[in-house]
């Protein structure tokens, strides 16, 4: 079987599936509240050239390589939310400890990543594979802040912020598909190879499912904390694979899980003990 080498396709017909379902979903439980066109565009295109640049560059670079670069998408986005954010509500602004947060976790992600990765003498990697991380790290650090700034402003529920961004994501994937002829190729592919819209169906529904998470857990907490969830997530499961498979693991590892789960701690403990000022 040929290679599948379109990763718009993971844009594409998720974003597509929750742009629908979406909209569906939020006209059938109350009433839609419609966000900017112009702060819609902002995000949907963050969300689009951060996921298919990571993408692209999985085809360039060892994995390892890619997850400690995505690691650090925590710590862009404290930093944009802390120096340059767009968003002025006191509420949702991140204070500098914000920045010890996130530099604890990417530094524990990778440690473990590091080592996992010396031991596969897998540190080979192109040129075009890190510039394409880069360019994902930044759209990642710029997309809370933006959501954030909609949320403040515009107080909307979770579901009509996803559609709506899902919208402008599939608009804007169907449209880089056309431009770079990929619309025909994978028309091709899947004409040839029909079975592959089962995997294609099944990432989008999953891929519906997380973003309804992900989507609440943007309403109801401040920027940095959905991708704080996605990070311990990823550590997790590599946790969990490790003792289900009885994968070997070094000291530096779990030296790396430890620095992670303080930086949960600290942020939780920091949070708690946060002086609320008086409601006038």
């Amino acid at each position: 079987m040929d290679d599948f080498k379109y990763p718009i396709v993971l844009l594409i017909f998720p974003y597509l599936t929750g742009w629908l379902v979406g909209s569906l979903w939020a006209k059938k439980t109350g009433e839609v509240v419609e966000l900017p066109r112009k702060n819609l565009m902002y995000t949907a295109a963050m969300v689009m050239v951060g996921t298919l640049t990571y993408n692209i560059a999985i085809l360039f670079t060892s994995y390892p390589v890619v997850i400690m670069f995505k690691s650090c998408s925590i710590l862009s986005a404290i930093i944009v939310g802390v120096c340059f954010s767009r968003v002025r509500d006191e509420k949702l602004k991140l204070g500098t400890n914000k920045l010890i947060v996130g530099g604890l976790v990417s530094v524990g992600i990778f440690l473990f990543n590091y080592y996992s990765l010396e031991d596969q003498g897998e540190k080979g990697t192109s040129l075009l594979g890190l510039i394409l991380l880069l360019v994902s790290l930044i759209a990642d650090g710029l997309l809370p802040d933006f959501q954030a700034e909609m949320k403040s402003l515009y107080k909307p529920r979770p579901v009509d912020l996803m559609f709506q961004i899902n919208k402008w994501v599939f608009v804007f994937s169907i449209c880089y598909s056309l431009v770079t002829l990929d619309f025909w190729h994978i028309s091709e592919f899947v004409w040839e190879h029909p079975t592959v819209l089962y995997d294609i169906l099944g990432i989008s529904c999953m891929n519906f499912f997380v973003q309804m998470f992900v989507y609440y857990i943007i309403q109801k907490f401040k920027q940095h904390i959905a991708p704080f969830v996605i990070t311990i997530r990823k550590i997790f499961s590599v946790v969990i694979s490790i003792f289900w498979f009885s994968h070997a693991i070094d000291g530096m590892q779990w030296l790396g899980v430890v620095v992670v789960f303080m930086a949960a701690v600290f942020d939780f403990v920091s949070e708690k003990c946060k002086p609320h000022k008086p409601s006038p």
